[in-house]
C-alpha cells in the first residue's frame, strides 16, 4: 500500500479498469455517478477503456485504444497502458447500490495478493470449494460457474491469459471456465460467512436496458437515456422478438453513424451526470 500524503488516506496498490467502447458510452454517466457515490474511497484514478472518446471526470482517466478490434484485443491494448500488477474489473453497465466497505474490500484484496491468488470473485459466496489456507476464500469449484468476467480482483498477468486476439468477451468467459476445469489453483471466491464485497446491477442485456435496471436508475435520481439505448419488451412471443429485432438494427444504426462522426473529430467528450446536490436530469452522451 502506497504511503500518503499529509491528510490523505492511504491508496492501495491497486486500481480499477473499466471495460467498455464508445459504443457504450450512454451508459457512463450513470455508471460512474453510481460508482464514486457508493464508493466514495475507491482508489483513483479509474481507469476507462475507450476507442476515441472520453469520460470528463477528473477522477477518471480514459485509455483510448483505438478501432473495435472486439474485448479480447481492446483490453490487451488497455492494459499495456494500465499501470498495476492487480486491479479490480468491472463492465460499464455494473450499476453499484448500497455503499462499499472500503476498508474489508482493501484487506481482502491484500489477502489475496498475499497469498498468491489469480481471481476473486466480488460478487459471490458460498461454502463450495475447499478452502483456502489462512484466507477467507474457498477454491472455486469447476462445477460453479463464479470464475468469469463479473466483478472481480484479478492479478493482471494471470488475466492476460485469456485475452486471445479477436475474441468477444462470451468466448473470453468461456476461457475463464475451460482453465478451472483443467486447474482452478488461485481462483476464489469468498466464503458464505463473509460479506459480499460488491453489489451491483446488472443495467443492459443484449443491447438493451434491463427493465430492473431503469426501475433502479429511476429510484437513484437517473433517468436512462432510452432514446440511445431503449427498454423494448422482454417477451419471447413473436411480437416482442421482432420489436427487438427492428430495434437493434436501428440502435446499430445510429451508433455507427455516431462513432464515425466522433472519429472524424477526433473523439467526444462526455459529460458527468450532475452531482447529487445538483437536480436529476437526463443523462446522455
Amino acid at each position: 500500500m502506497s504511503e500518503p500524503s499529509k491528510g490523505e488516506t492511504a491508496q492501495p496498490d491497486w486500481r480499477v479498469l473499466v471495460s467498455s467502447c464508445d459504443a457504450c458510452r450512454d451508459l457512463w454517466p450513470a455508471f460512474f455517478h453510481l460508482l464514486f457515490r457508493c464508493w466514495p474511497e475507491i482508489p483513483k484514478p479509474v481507469y476507462l477503456i475507450t476507442n476515441y472518446d472520453t469520460f470528463a471526470d477528473e477522477n477518471v482517466i480514459s485509455i483510448p485504444i483505438g478501432p473495435d478490434d472486439q474485448w479480447g484485443s481492446n483490453t490487451a491494448r488497455a492494459l499495456d497502458k494500465f499501470p498495476t500488477k492487480h486491479m479490480v474489473y468491472l463492465h460499464d453497465d455494473y450499476l453499484l447500490h448500497g455503499p462499499v466497505n472500503h476498508a474489508l474490500l482493501v484487506e481482502r484484496c491484500d489477502q489475496f495478493a498475499t497469498a498468491g491468488g489469480k481471481f476473486l470473485s466480488l460478487w459471490s459466496h458460498g461454502d463450495k470449494g475447499a478452502t483456502v489456507p489462512d484466507t477467507p476464500f474457498n477454491l472455486v469449484p469447476p462445477e460453479w460457474l463464479v470464475a468469469d468476467l463479473q466483478a472481480g480482483f484479478w492479478n493482471v498477468a494471470s488475466f492476460r491469459k485469456f485475452l486471445a486476439q479477436g475474441i468477444n468477451v462470451w468466448q473470453g468467459e468461456s476461457a475463464i471456465r475451460a482453465q478451472i476445469l483443467r486447474d482452478n489453483t488461485g481462483f476464489w471466491h469468498v466464503r458464505a460467512d463473509h460479506p459480499r464485497l460488491l453489489d451491483y446491477v446488472e443495467g443492459v442485456k443484449g443491447g438493451f436496458w434491463k427493465p430492473n435496471a431503469v426501475q433502479f436508475c429511476r429510484e437513484q435520481g437517473i433517468e436512462p437515456d432510452l432514446k440511445t439505448r431503449p427498454c423494448p419488451p422482454q417477451g419471447n412471443d413473436p411480437i416482442s422478438k421482432l420489436m427487438r429485432s427492428l430495434q437493434k438494427r436501428r440502435i446499430r444504426w445510429r451508433t455507427n453513424r455516431r462513432l464515425k462522426r466522433s472519429r472524424a473529430d477526433g473523439g467526444a467528450s462526455v459529460q458527468p451526470h450532475p452531482r447529487d446536490d445538483d437536480p436529476p436530469s437526463k443523462i446522455g452522451a
